[in-house]
């Protein structure tokens, strides 16, 4: 719902996704991201035109000392890369939604112009525009959705947000009569 607002919002625009190198730990709660289907997904449907991959390095399996030792290479090469992306010039950028200072740090870093997120555990110094989270609606698509709403722009909450293509939809139906599943079901 994020990226297909964002989409209907600026159709012309060049939207880049900043996402982390794959293969989280299976200590790490983040499951390991194939980057090949998620980049063909996310292109295939429009919503992105470019997939950035970064080693985030609180999510590398290492132990926690590693994790955060500054002086580590994993800090030095991350915010070198994160530098690197200054020369982009960046229009506008939106953290995961998630609630935690080091994604805010993340936005800062990239010297997007326009930066939009929560101000957690004081890092709004780190934005241009904080939002206030609506706790009544937690659910992290709606945290998301509030990042959006607060620059005026309309969440897109209903509807089909993947396009199928014929293969895929013949595809299906095949299956789900190969298992003796009813259309209507």
């Amino acid at each position: 719902p994020f990226l297909k607002s964002l989409r209907m919002r600026f159709p012309q625009a060049k939207l880049s996704l900043l996402c982390r190198i794959s293969g989280g730990s299976k200590n790490s709660g983040y499951a390991s991201i194939d980057q090949a289907s998620v980049k063909t997904l996310l292109l295939d449907q429009g919503y992105i035109d470019e997939l950035i991959p970064v080693a985030v390095p609180w999510l590398v399996d290492v132990s926690p000392w590693k994790k955060y030792n500054p002086v580590s290479l994993n800090w030095p090469k991350f915010v070198w890369r994160l530098t690197r992306l200054r020369r982009r010039n960046f229009d506008l950028s939106f953290p995961s939604g998630r609630s935690d200072i080091r994604y805010n740090l993340v936005l800062w870093l990239t010297g997007a112009k326009r930066r939009v997120g929560f101000g957690y555990a004081g890092a709004g110094f780190l934005l241009t525009d904080v939002t206030v989270p609506d706790i009544t609606r937690p659910h992290q698509t709606e945290v998301c959705l509030q990042l959006l709403e607060h620059l005026g722009i309309p969440a897109i909450r209903h509807g089909q947000f993947l396009k199928l293509s014929s293969e895929d939809k013949a595809f299906s139906t095949n299956f789900l009569k190969g298992h003796n599943i009813a259309v209507d079901d």
